[in-house]
């Protein structure tokens, strides 16, 4: 009979144990699918695009009006394309004005500002227009912006 107990026991201490891990291996391998997704959605939303920059312009802003203005002005000075905007980070055509020492790390020859990221150029403009205010840039801008597609899917 001690020996019947004894085996019963032994095998349940092993089914247990086989029952465990595998849950214990779902569980690691949910947890490993969740980080693979979050860091996905984190590169997606780094990405250089015309969606990410206008949801990171109404973050900072918090304002539509304020956002479709500088959005507009920033697809005017380079449209998410240049060569300023891909080799530097600079969508925004900033150059070296008293307020943003922060925010860029060097200027190039023709002494437009490098980022070390694209957010840092649209958190220097949103900076820039607060600063000097958006009167004088849109009435600058006005025809061009009127022409300038805003569809944020390209």
């Amino acid at each position: 009979m001690r020996k019947l107990v004894f085996m019963a026991a032994s095998a349940l201490v092993i089914l247990y144990s086989l029952v465990a891990s595998t849950e214990e291996a779902q569980a690691a391998k949910a947890k490993q699918n969740c980080y693979d997704h979050t860091t996905y959605l984190m590169v997606k939303t780094d990405e250089l695009n015309r969606r990410n920059v206008h949801e990171y312009l109404y973050q900072l802003t918090q304002d539509s009006a304020k956002t479709d203005l500088y959005f507009r002005i920033l697809l005017n000075e380079s449209n998410l394309s240049s060569d300023l905007a891909r080799q530097h980070h600079n969508i925004c055509g900033m150059r070296d004005w008293e307020k943003n020492r922060e925010y860029f790390v060097g200027l190039t020859k023709n002494k437009y500002c490098i980022y070390k990221h694209w957010r840092y150029s649209v958190e220097d403009l949103v900076k820039y227009m607060d600063y000097y205010g958006k009167r004088a840039w849109y009435f600058r801008f006005k025809p061009q912006l009127a022409r300038i597609n805003t569809n944020l899917e390209k």
